[in-house]
């Protein structure tokens, strides 16, 4: 329930965004290339089952939500399942809003079905991007 209360939450924070979005435009170079490393070392880890690293990419505020590497992969494995073994993944548009990043990624589920995964991107005091929140949308844009 409250995962898709959050779900639900940025999908508002998209609409609501959209002009700044707009205004803002794509990332840099450097922050294409940073948000892609973390959300990889993320995908990479939830295929080895390699819990501590997989959280390790979460943002301050998930893991707070998320209080343990294990509750935080019970959570993954359930309602994320093709972000816990996806393939093929394609990193699309870099949107920069209000400091915080929205990368879209689009991957394939363990199913063989295509998934668009929003991430919400979050700079760090240090200047590192963790993970803020995923949207999942099905393949003809419902959100799962």
């Amino acid at each position: 329930m409250f995962a898709r209360l959050l779900s639900l939450a940025f999908c508002l924070f998209l609409i609501l965004a959209g002009p700044a979005l707009a205004a803002e435009g794509g990332g840099t170079a450097a922050e294409r290339e940073a948000v892609a490393v973390v959300i990889s070392r993320q995908l990479k880890a939830f295929r080895r089952d390699d819990g501590a690293t997989a959280y390790s990419q979460a943002a301050p505020i998930a893991r707070r939500r998320f209080p343990t590497v294990a509750i935080f992969m019970r959570m993954v494995r359930r309602g994320y399942a093709p972000l816990y073994r996806a393939r093929n993944v394609h990193f699309g548009r870099l949107l920069r809003a209000n400091g915080n990043i929205l990368q879209e990624v689009t991957l394939t589920g363990p199913k063989g079905r295509r998934h668009l995964a929003l991430y919400q991107m979050q700079r760090q005091p240090d200047g590192a991007w963790k993970i803020s929140g995923v949207v999942l949308l099905a393949p003809r844009g419902k959100e799962i």
